[in-house]
């Protein structure tokens, strides 16, 4: 079994090695498609300006649209740029309440309750 796996590695490495100019490539490995991405400018045009074909989420029927719907984040699709605009919200009210610059001033609550919780008896 690992030298089956260690025999894959390699014939990966060689694939990769006999196209070294190639920014993506696509691996069948089994039942599983891999994609690989070599290089930052593929990486930027895949997920930052085609993110809308590549990073949407399925539909989910019963959990999204006859639950909470468009107002969950877990469950928000985004299909048109009025959704777009609404996640774009969303996420602005989000990194303002759990950013990383906000969450520092968390911390002497942080605190304040740890150390109750360690002197509670």
């Amino acid at each position: 079994m690992l030298s089956e796996k260690l025999l894959d590695s390699f014939a990966l490495v060689k694939l990769q090695a006999a196209i070294p100019d190639a920014s993506l490539l696509n691996v069948g490995l089994g039942l599983n498609p891999t994609v690989w991405i070599n290089d930052a400018w593929c990486a930027h045009e895949i997920f930052e300006k085609k993110a809308q074909i590549y990073a949407s989420r399925p539909r989910m029927v019963v959990f999204g649209e006859l639950g909470t719907g468009q107002s969950n984040l877990v469950t928000m699709r985004i299909r048109n740029q009025e959704e777009r605009d609404h996640w774009r919200i969303h996420r602005k009210l989000m990194h303002i309440g759990v950013g990383v610059q906000s969450v520092r001033g968390y911390r002497a609550i942080q605190n304040n309750e740890t150390l109750g919780a360690l002197c509670d008896k």
